[in-house]
């Protein structure tokens, strides 16, 4: 995305150096993680009405950079991209990522974000708060999510050596 709007636009050579640099950040992040003993720990992506970020995604990608596993492959199972409140709590992963604030929708849709349960689940498990914007589309800012939840990966492996 970012090379087709330089390019209809006349940057060309910004483009090139932007994607450059968001390049050399990845892999800065990717030789990090690289260096952690142990299983990647999981990670979801949960969202108003439990919808989930499944493989394939723009967020699953990014999971996959900051060097976690979707937790959403194995608990969606047959249910499609949405996962209810109750699998969440019994099979909480590693990493929670929620990608609205719980207040930020003021629909019955959005009660799941707002619901005790889930309240609770924050408090026992790691959990950060990405706003969709960072992530929705293929942007430079996708790298400030990815450093985010790399951020959140070593306050895991942190916690997991104490």
């Amino acid at each position: 995305a970012i090379r087709i709007v330089a390019d209809a636009t006349g940057e060309a050579e910004a483009g090139t150096a932007m994607i450059a640099a968001f390049d050399a950040r990845l892999a800065r992040i990717a030789a990090e993680a690289a260096t952690e003993a142990g299983p990647r720990p999981s990670a979801l992506v949960y969202q108003v009405g439990g919808s989930i970020s499944l493989e394939g995604t723009l967020a699953d990608a990014a999971l996959t950079a900051a060097g976690f596993r979707n937790a959403g492959r194995s608990l969606a199972h047959a249910r499609g991209a949405q996962v209810p409140l109750e699998a969440l709590v019994a099979h909480p992963p590693d990493l929670l990522v929620l990608a609205s604030p719980p207040l930020a929708y003021r629909t019955v849709v959005a009660d799941n974000l707002r619901h005790p349960a889930l309240r609770a689940l924050t408090q026992r498990v790691e959990s950060v708060e990405l706003p969709w914007r960072l992530w929705l589309c293929g942007t430079k800012h996708v790298g400030d999510a990815i450093e985010d939840l790399a951020a959140a990966r070593r306050r895991l492996a942190r916690g997991a050596t104490q």
